[in-house]
């Protein structure tokens, strides 16, 4: 028992002496690698030397994609490696194996966006530090928000592809100074939001002649499963009941307070979709075309519905016009409609007489005028017709039974 209360004062004391001792050989090593030493030169012992910079991008989403706007923003962490030769120390003298600093204290290479939308610098307005190894070998990994421009493609809304460029460089370096070798890591990628990531590719150009760059291309794909939901089958749903205002029955008089529903609904739509539309898209959007021509064959379903109430409900003894006349004697003797009468007290026809001829007998009035273009409720009404003689003929043969 004696023993063991001698020896646990023993080892902490010798932990203590180890730190301590750890910490002024850190503090040395500090003293030495800093005492002449600049961030602002590069970190070559030869002026010819190239610093050669691995970046690796590691996305981790589409953050937003503003078609109105043609902004781009990606949450995405960015590695950097590359070799400071004047910073390296030797393992048997030094002890620590790695140093984490502020990324003030070394020399760094400055990563600007050549399509920024408000800011050049990567990071800028963040701080992250490095970690140095005993070899000179410099570790430097960022993360945030990238926002770029990007030209939005909605031709083919909401089955819209978007191709977005990247375009990074060092600054002030040109390519004989730092050069890039780029990549891309997609681990860390989540799909979420209304985006998803096609396909993807990067490379390192020559950006200006001078400058050593990195292109950054992306395929943007929008997911249509709530755009279809909330927008596209309404607006076709709106188109059949805009051919449906034909089946109601003029005598109720609720045809013309329907078209302008339907014509009021296209307008809504159309105001939706030119919100989340950029105004000068090249090429515009199909679905645009389609919204805005069954607005037009709304507007004109209501003009010929405005025109068949107005002749249905016309004075029937008023002439018709002669145009107006031989259309609807035209459609009455395709149809055989009940008004075009034969007088009975006229000759008995000849064999040879012409079906014109028969035509030029039949009368025309408004409401025959009217129902000529209102084709689909003279169908509608022409079959109810149908069907009541059919069931009065069924109860007169029924009852002549009995």
């Amino acid at each position: 028992m004696c023993r063991t209360s001698a020896i646990l004062p023993l080892g902490i004391l010798t932990l203590v002496v180890l730190s301590s001792a750890y910490v002024q050989n850190t503090h040395e090593l500090y003293t030495t690698l800093f005492e002449n030493y600049t961030n602002i030169l590069r970190p070559v012992q030869n002026e010819q030397e190239t610093v050669r910079v691995s970046v690796k991008f590691l996305l981790r989403g589409i953050s937003e994609f503003d078609e109105v706007r043609g902004q781009l923003s990606l949450a995405t962490a960015v590695d950097l490696r590359w070799r400071d030769t004047t910073l390296s120390w030797n393992r048997t003298e030094y002890s620590p194996r790695v140093l984490v600093l502020p990324e003030t204290q070394i020399w760094t290479p400055r990563l600007a966006l050549s399509n920024p939308t408000n800011r050049i610098l990567l990071f800028f307005e963040d701080s992250f530090p490095v970690r140095l190894y005993s070899d000179g070998s410099v570790i430097w990994v960022q993360g945030g928000t990238i926002i770029s421009t990007c030209v939005p493609n909605v031709e083919k809304y909401p089955f819209d592809v978007h191709k977005c460029y990247l375009v990074i460089l060092v600054i002030p370096y040109t390519r004989a100074e730092v050069q890039l070798y780029p990549s891309i890591g997609l681990s860390t990628f989540e799909k979420f939001g209304e985006w998803e990531l096609g396909n993807n590719s990067i490379e390192e150009q020559l950006y200006g002649g001078f400058f050593s760059s990195i292109v950054i291309s992306l395929e943007i794909k929008r997911r249509p499963e709530f755009s279809l939901l909330s927008t596209i089958l309404p607006i076709l749903f709106l188109g059949v009941l805009n051919a449906c205002v034909f089946l109601l029955p003029p005598e109720q008089g609720e045809r013309v307070s329907y078209a302008l529903t339907v014509l009021l609904s296209f307008a809504v739509f159309l105001s939706i979709i030119s919100s989340v539309m950029p105004k000068n898209s090249e090429p515009v959007p199909i679905l645009c075309y389609i919204i805005t021509a069954m607005m037009a064959m709304s507007g004109l379903s209501t003009i010929c519905t405005v025109l068949c109430l107005r002749w249905y409900f016309a004075d029937q003894k008023q002439s018709v016009p002669y145009l107006l006349t031989i259309m609807c004697r035209k459609r009455k003797g395709k149809r055989r409609h009940q008004n075009c009468d034969i007088t009975s007290d006229t000759a008995p026809h000849k064999e040879n007489q012409t079906e014109s001829t028969q035509l030029g007998e039949c009368r025309v009035t408004w409401r025959d005028v009217s129902a000529t273009f209102d084709i689909v409720n003279l169908h509608h009404r022409q079959s109810i017709k149908d069907l009541e003689s059919y069931s009065q003929t069924s109860r007169h043969r029924r009852s002549s039974i009995y």
